[in-house]
């Protein structure tokens, strides 16, 4: 694929800032991207809640039941969930954190241990008094996100209480799983009589995966394998910013009545009702929206294209492809720097270019990854090929980059301020669109032979035809063009008199 599926609705304007400016924002926030206010961002690289919607997912905030109990949006939730991951019983949460609060709640007690390939549950576990054990064999090159089943049978057998098992579909962004991995750890989880949780937030980008390295699914259809994954385990959590492009949202679903009971009865203490769970009506709706669409086949092609794209244009950059961007190896990047060379990188990338890219969770000195996340299908081709041309000009100009020195004591990352010895870099200047999109519309997709039929049928005038037959229109009359969020803010403004 060498085009974008869908034709753009409404784009954001952004200012590229001058060197002056970046300098005054990161002084500002003490040299910690987290700190700096968005719109002293040029290019903000997470792909968390900021990816682009189709303008069906956008009409369906219109839509909204925001009704306390028994909401139309939650009905549709959960059809959506049933034909794409094949869980009945679902349990909305606000985002993944509040999926994880309510499980770890509800089933995690004192000296228990749970088992992961992913820190990402860790903070709660630990706050209740219980271990978790990272099991991942990472020593698979292929699959380094699968549980080692050996070492997880072992620890099983010692008869410790596991409440559940945990795994990340594409572990921590970058760590794929395999199917057979997965089936294999819900056998052992049924054998010692334990559950299995699986995070399919990624599941797209872990099917495609499976597509191109494994001959048993290069024929099947995402659908299929994101289903088939899905009912490997018996609870699954998702992160609605994730693969279905909402701004928040998350769920929990189960075929086993008896857990979904659990979270559903406990639901209302940590984010509400059990039929919107922190969710509004219209939140649901976007969710449900993007769910579906999420399995187009064109379009989860073409955020692999620019995920491959910007992966290669990273020359000599240390660096892992993920499930949304690359993680770059920052230790690597910045071998001099001893305790903080990710916020360090961070800060580099922010001075030379204006682009964002920050660190979640705890303060962590020997973790060392940057993730440089794409918004899906928010950014151009163009603009791709802009940022890795900016950081691979801060890879060569490494050698000038000191280290960030910390100067207070946080226990959290958008805690931390720093002083810096702030290098000289030449500035790099954007030539690309001074926009992000905010909302597509799909492509009219149909075959050769139905384009023929439907010529015939309109007497072989263009004119005539069909928008849903229709890939590119070239007409430009009738308000065909892009907006502005600005200028699609005036209709919701404007009175009709």
């Amino acid at each position: 694929m060498i085009a974008e599926p869908h034709k753009i609705k409404t784009v954001r304007n952004i200012k590229f800032l001058s060197m002056m400016d970046r300098i005054d924002a990161l002084q500002n926030a003490n040299y910690n991207p987290f700190k700096i206010k968005s719109d002293k961002v040029i290019f903000d690289m997470t792909s968390l809640g900021t990816s682009a919607v189709s303008h069906d997912q956008y009409s369906g905030l219109y839509i909204g039941d925001e009704t306390y109990a028994g909401s139309r949006n939650f009905e549709k939730l959960k059809d959506a969930v049933l034909r794409v991951y094949g869980h009945k019983d679902v349990c909305p949460t606000h985002n993944i954190k509040g999926s994880h609060k309510l499980i770890v709640a509800t089933m995690v007690k004192k000296g228990d241990v749970v088992i992961s390939n992913s820190h990402s549950p860790s903070e709660l576990i630990k706050d209740k008094g219980a271990t978790i054990e990272y099991l991942s064999d990472k020593s698979h090159k292929m699959y380094p996100g699968n549980l080692d089943l050996a070492k997880l049978e072992a620890k099983l057998k010692e008869g410790v209480h596991v409440p559940f098992i945990y795994m990340e579909a594409y572990a921590s962004g970058y760590r794929p799983v395999s199917l057979e991995n997965l089936k294999a750890v819900f056998a052992l989880a049924e054998k010692y009589k334990t559950v299995f949780v699986l995070n399919v937030s990624y599941a797209i980008s872990n099917a495609q995966y499976l597509r191109k390295n494994e001959a048993a699914y290069k024929g099947k259809q995402l659908a299929e394998i994101v289903k088939e994954m899905g009912t490997t385990a018996h609870v699954i959590v998702i992160e609605a910013g994730q693969d279905p492009r909402s701004n928040t949202g998350g769920l929990i679903a189960s075929n086993v009545y008896e857990l979904y009971d659990k979270y559903m009865n406990e639901v209302v203490l940590y984010e509400g009702l059990h039929t919107y769970g922190g969710m509004a009506g219209r939140t649901m709706e976007v969710f449900a929206r993007g769910l579906d669409e999420m399995l187009k086949e064109e379009q989860a092609e073409w955020i692999d294209v620019q995920i491959e794209k910007l992966s290669s244009l990273l020359k000599n950059v240390p660096h892992h492809k993920g499930a949304d961007g690359v993680y770059i190896k920052s230790d690597e990047f910045l071998p001099n720097c001893k305790q903080y060379a990710n916020f360090t990188l961070a800060a580099a990338l922010y001075l030379k270019a204006g682009i964002r890219t920050f660190l979640l969770n705890r303060i962590c000195p020997e973790c060392s990854l940057l993730p440089l996340q794409i918004p899906r299908l928010s950014l151009t081709m163009d603009q791709i090929t802009q940022i890795a041309e900016a950081v691979n000009q801060v890879y060569a100009e490494r050698n000038k980059i000191n280290e960030l020195v910390l100067t207070n004591s946080p226990a959290w990352s958008d805690e931390a301020e720093f002083k810096w010895k702030r290098p000289v870099m030449d500035a790099y200047h954007f030539t690309c669109e001074a926009y992000t999109i905010q909302h597509f519309e799909y492509f009219g997709t149909c075959s050769r032979e139905e384009r023929l039929k439907e010529m015939k049928e309109a007497g072989y005038n263009t004119f005539l035809l069909p928008n849903k037959f229709i890939g590119i229109d070239l007409l430009t009359d009738s308000g065909t063009c892009s907006q502005t969020t600005t200028a699609w803010s005036k209709y919701i403004l404007s009175s009709e008199t």
